[in-house]
């Protein structure tokens, strides 16, 4: 009985190591992965709010050309939605790589489905983000919200989806 019991312990303890699965592919953009990591998080409280599930980092490499690639997977689009409005940089410009899409000079940041994808260091081409999405565990790809289409653009902030009334 002892035996049963120790064997239902570890079935359990697999299963919880399964739910939390490894999000980043061994291979990206035809460069190695050479590490991951869980990604300790400031503002915990409001990665809940948006219903973070599980967020992973991971460090690539190239023939001596590495790059970082982090995935914050929420529980719904529009939670990863809100968290890309929230992480966009105040500099980033629109990239043509997905509709929810933006860059700067050294990194990219991209909401695609309940994912929040940001690479550091390489700008992904589309073919290699179709690639990675195809993969992606537990992706959910429920409608966005709407409103934002049909927001004036009148006062609007540069880069972001806030107005100044005045």
């Amino acid at each position: 009985m002892v035996g049963g019991l120790w064997m239902v312990g570890v079935l359990f303890c697999l299963a919880g190591v399964a739910a939390q699965a490894a999000i980043w592919p061994d291979q990206l953009g035809g460069s190695a992965k050479t590490s991951s990591r869980a990604v300790q998080l400031a503002h915990r409280a409001l990665w809940d709010e948006y219903g973070l599930d599980q967020a992973e980092q991971a460090v690539y490499d190239s023939a001596g050309r590495q790059f970082v690639a982090t995935a914050y997977r929420l529980k719904d689009s529009t939670g990863a939605f809100a968290a890309f409005q929230w992480q966009r940089p105040a500099t980033a410009q629109a990239s043509k790589l997905e509709s929810l899409a933006v860059e700067t000079p050294d990194s990219v940041l991209v909401a695609y489905g309940n994912y929040l994808l940001r690479f550091e260091g390489w700008k992904p081409q589309v073919s290699d983000l179709a690639g990675l999405v195809d993969r992606l565990p537990k992706l959910e790809k429920s409608a966005l919200p709407t409103l934002t289409g049909y927001l004036p653009s009148a006062n609007l902030v540069p880069n972001s989806e806030r107005y100044v009334i005045g």
